[in-house]
């Protein structure tokens, strides 16, 4: 029994703060759990306390084991940038490796490989080190490891020209055409290809294999030149395994990730229940995008001028945009709209939000997991992508899948209330049937590819059987 327990697969997850990284990267944990993979995962204090709290139904009768690491920045400041918490998480996990190290040379069990989020660039020689295999994380499309695994050889080519050596690249004019990803402009490009390319170096999966939240058919082609890379012949070639989609979990639908209910949530679909079927834009910017006053204006106007459209706005406070809606919706805004349209600040249920039949669109920042979400759920969107590789999922929904309409900046980098009213005009009119009709197929698709059987799922059995490799 003992020797039978000490070769179960065992895997060290590693997920990086923040709704749209952890949330999928315990998708993924109870995943490989109920295919009986032991899991360790490590973080914050604070995460998993609320990790415990909010998934102890699902915790129950796994082989589950979570761990709580020191250094957490955000308990001496609320001022705290990603790299700020990225490095007080590696601190924190070197601290935890060493424990690790310990119980190896005192010949006990540890974890046989580790999966840590792509941002985790360090892992991959603490690996080495423990004798770990390691793997990389992407809660994203396959776009975004493809951009990272060809900036190297755009570079070499000279299609991106250095500015300033592993700092930033140089702007230039037009498109640039990057297989697999598609085209884009220099300012479509993620920040850390733009500005900080040594970085990206670094994030380039290289050798290791990654696991993607996405599935074939949404995006065969990043996955077929991101394999293309490499020979399939080459014994230990990485791979690529798309696993997706992994979507909100049905605990998180009632409670936002620090497990503190809002009852604004429980409002937004009691409202919804008294909407007619299919006549609601849902607008949301995720969790980290702040929208000011010169741009709350256009679109409050382009809300209130559509007298035809009813919606659902979720405009988040933060980081100095605003203290109360009076001050930066236009005047008596809320009674002209009363009945059709509902504006709140709070958290809301999203994933409840878009299966519910009173919803027509989805008004989105083309972060992957709302637009996932919105993908399994068939609703079609307007794209309007704030940062991040949100500009290459919005090349995948308008461009590639053609499920969503794109709204586009002025010279200003304002979107002027005209825009929002022709991307309106869109969902609330006879073009949307055929978005809503692939929006459709790609649910169906997206559902057939985690069932037994799948093409996610059978990558997900794939993963697993090399885990049990290297625990054996």
């Amino acid at each position: 029994m003992a020797e039978e327990h000490r070769r179960r697969p065992h895997a060290l997850l590693l997920p990086l703060r923040g709704q749209g990284h952890m949330a999928p990267m315990m998708n993924v944990a109870f995943r490989l759990a109920n295919h009986g993979v032991t899991i360790t995962l490590a973080s914050f204090r604070k995460d998993i306390s609320g990790i415990r709290s909010k998934y102890a139904k699902e915790l129950h009768g796994l082989d589950f084991h979570l761990v709580e690491l020191d250094f957490d920045p955000e308990e001496s400041s609320s001022e705290v940038t990603l790299f700020g918490v990225m490095e007080g998480f590696r601190r924190g996990c070197l601290a935890y490796m060493e424990e690790l190290e310990a119980d190896k040379q005192a010949g006990n069990n540890i974890p046989s490989c580790i999966i840590a989020d792509f941002f985790y660039t360090w892992t991959e020689d603490v690996a080495m080190r423990l004798g770990m295999k390691c793997y990389v994380f992407f809660p994203s499309s396959a776009t975004v490891p493809r951009l990272y695994q060809v900036v190297p050889e755009l570079l070499e080519t000279g299609k991106l020209q250095w500015r300033e050596k592993n700092k930033n690249v140089k702007a230039f004019d037009g498109v640039l055409d990057i297989p697999g990803v598609g085209a884009l402009k220099y300012s479509e490009l993620p920040l850390f290809v733009r500005e900080i390319t040594g970085r990206v170096l670094a994030m380039n999966p290289g050798n290791r294999s990654i696991l993607v939240n996405t599935f074939y058919d949404l995006d065969s082609k990043a996955i077929d030149m991101y394999n293309e890379h490499f020979s399939s012949s080459e014994s230990g070639a990485p791979k690529l395994y798309p696993i997706g989609p992994v979507i909100t979990m049905p605990t998180d639908t009632d409670l936002a990730f620090n497990g503190t209910k809002d009852t604004e949530g429980a409002d937004c679909m009691s409202w919804l229940d008294g909407q007619p079927a299919a006549s609601v834009i849902y607008i949301c910017l995720g969790s980290m995008a702040r929208l000011f006053p010169p741009q709350i204006k256009q679109l409050a106007q382009a809300l209130e001028a559509t007298e035809n459209c009813r919606f659902l706005w979720v405009l988040h406070k933060g980081k100095g945009n605003f203290e109360s809606l009076e001050e930066v919706l236009p005047p008596g805004f809320e009674e002209k709209v009363k009945g059709r349209g509902m504006v709140t600040t709070g958290w809301v249920p999203q994933l409840q939000i878009l299966a519910h039949s009173a919803i027509l669109g989805f008004l989105s920042h083309c972060g992957w997991g709302s637009t996932m979400e919105s993908l399994t759920s068939a609703v079609p969107m307007i794209a309007w992508p704030q940062g991040a590789d949100q500009y290459l999922n919005c090349r995948t929904v308008v461009d590639e899948v053609k499920v969503a309409v794109e709204v586009v900046r002025d010279a200003e980098g304002i979107v002027q209330q005209k825009e929002f009213e022709r991307a309106f005009g869109i969902l609330l009119g006879e073009e949307s049937k055929e978005m809503k009709m692939r929006s459709q197929e790609l649910k169906a698709k997206g559902e057939a590819a985690i069932a037994p059987g799948g093409s996610s799922e059978r990558a997900l059995v794939q993963l697993v059987e090399e885990i049990k490799s290297y625990s054996s």
